[in-house]
């Protein structure tokens, strides 16, 4: 299935966005301009010039990121529906209290959510809207860092190497 260099790339990729945007302590990479979904679409395309001879072009450097991005957002999707199973509905609440309790806002911010459910927060509508707007956002940056690496391919594929001849002789 994944057998192609360039499925394999925007899966490394893409998981390594994913990793970097799940995981609290390394999640503080995406708060310097989504930096974590730049690096994953970055590497996609480093991953596949790898296996690659040749230079891609900023087109389809701007495609593979965008493609890290979106399968970012879909593997870091899973992985937090992995987290909130595993958590519990009755877990999540609990850890919401305390974040509420932690920040001040106990006994105010209860009386106003009385009655929530945090099985709310997972219905089918609210998934697909996260996930398309995920996949949005990080498939934008991703194509960014896509377009970065392919720049610097195609500014190395220019370089002359060795000497330069000049236009016309003397």
């Amino acid at each position: 299935m994944f057998n192609d260099p360039k499925t394999k790339a925007i899966m490394m990729g893409g998981g390594i966005a994913a990793l970097i945007s799940v995981f609290p302590g390394l999640s503080l990479i995406n708060f310097i301009c989504c930096a974590g979904f730049i690096l994953g679409g970055y590497l996609s395309v480093y991953f596949y010039h790898k296996t690659k001879i040749g230079y891609l072009t900023l087109a389809e450097g701007a495609l593979m990121g965008l493609m890290s991005g979106v399968a970012a957002a879909l593997i870091a999707l899973f992985i937090q529906m992995i987290f909130v199973q595993a958590i519990g509905l009755e877990g999540l609440s609990q850890s919401m209290n305390e974040t509420f309790e932690q920040f001040g806002l106990g006994s105010d911010a209860m009386k106003d959510l009385d009655g929530f459910n945090p099985a709310m927060m997972f219905t089918f509508p609210l998934i697909l809207v996260y996930a398309l707007g995920s996949a949005l956002l990080y498939g934008f940056f991703g194509m960014i860092g896509g377009m970065i690496r392919a720049a610097q391919d195609t500014d190395h594929a220019r370089t002359p190497k060795g000497p330069v001849e000049p236009p016309y002789s003397i």
